[in-house]
């Protein structure tokens, strides 16, 4: 898989900000889903013959966020995975998912301390605890501690930034 991908941004007034992401991917994978018996005895160079896709994805999102207040309140709201795509596939299709967060930063003695919750609403999400994921991070110096969670899975990381560099390490259970 590879991706190129470019954002706009505009600050549109009144602790508004609006943006756009416009992404390219072009993706090399085995496509067809097979037994291993049928594998076996229909010997089709076919059935191993890499597919490819190309999709573009529009993204579009707002975003508020009141930094003079202490607790620097945030609401955001994107638009992802919409865009169009050379073939429809089971792997890789275009389903829209629609993301509404907001967070807190809570003002502590040291670092910066970030508390949220995101709504992700798509087509597979079922009942309000599918769409419901609350999150954590601290940053303190050149560290910044993340976990997150919801009903059917967690997830804990840290990054190391210095300047332009950024690195780190995840871990994501279901």
């Amino acid at each position: 898989q590879q991706s190129l991908k470019t954002q706009f941004a505009s600050y549109l007034g009144d602790n508004f900000y609006a943006g756009v992401q416009l992404r390219y991917t072009h993706v090399r994978f085995m496509g067809d889903y097979f037994s291993s018996a049928e594998a076996l005895a229909e010997q089709t160079p076919e059935m191993f013959a890499a597919k490819t896709q190309e999709l573009i994805y529009f993204e579009p999102g707002i975003a508020w966020s009141a930094e003079e207040y202490v607790w620097q309140p945030q609401i955001s709201f994107a638009l992802t995975q919409w865009g169009i795509t050379s073939e429809k596939t089971e792997q890789y299709p275009i389903t829209p998912v629609g993301l509404l967060g907001a967070s807190i930063k809570p003002v502590v003695p040291m670092g910066l301390l970030e508390v949220g919750v995101q709504g992700m609403v798509h087509n597979d999400t079922r009942d309000w605890r599918d769409a419901i994921r609350f999150a954590l991070s601290y940053k303190l110096g050149i560290l910044q501690a993340v976990v997150s969670a919801s009903e059917y899975n967690h997830s804990a990381g840290f990054l190391l930034m210095f300047k332009s560099f950024t690195s780190g390490l995840s871990y994501w259970s279901e």
